[in-house]
């Protein structure tokens, strides 16, 4: 299977040239580290035509559950994948990815009015005698706001990841 980019003369002019030779390409490039050749058109052959480019990173990109572009391009490096231009074009199949949207659409917000106040809950942690049967339980009151991962550290991070990836394999 041969996959082949579309090459640009003032991009890719040094590397053609080199190639043309039977020279290396100089280490800086690009194109360095993969395997290329000039095919029998003239075209610099790295291994990809868009179309199955898409289709590779659509793969890996169901493979590793919708979890974004980092753990896509990562995917495809593991499995020897290398694609120039590879983060523009990951970004933009995540775009259209409908399970992604479904995942990380924004959040509809719904207008609440004031709960009546028989059905608040009011908790004053300052009252001594909520202080000593904490202390006696050995438990310290830290508040953590529902909805705000931003506050709780790193656990909490942990804890969205954790969600992230259990809803995507629902």
């Amino acid at each position: 299977m041969s996959f082949q980019a579309v090459q640009e003369e003032d991009v890719y002019e040094e590397e053609l040239e080199c190639l043309t030779q039977g020279i290396k390409v100089h280490r800086q490039s690009p194109l360095a580290r993969l395997d290329t050749n000039i095919d029998e058109n003239g075209l610099i052959s790295v291994g990809a035509d868009h179309h199955v480019t898409t289709l590779l990173v659509r793969h890996y990109h169901d493979k590793v559950a919708h979890q974004g572009r980092h753990f896509t391009e990562g995917a495809l490096r593991t499995a020897g994948v290398w694609i120039i231009g590879g983060r523009r074009l990951i970004s933009g199949i995540i775009f259209k990815c409908v399970s992604c949207k479904k995942l990380r659409g924004k959040r509809e917000v719904q207008n609440m009015s004031e709960l009546p106040a028989d059905r608040e809950l009011q908790v004053n942690t300052d009252d001594p005698e909520i202080k000593s049967y904490l202390q006696d339980q050995g438990c310290t009151w830290t508040f953590n706001a529902p909805h705000s991962s931003h506050m709780g550290g790193a656990w909490e991070r942990l804890i969205g990841v954790a969600r992230r990836i259990l809803d995507s394999s629902c």
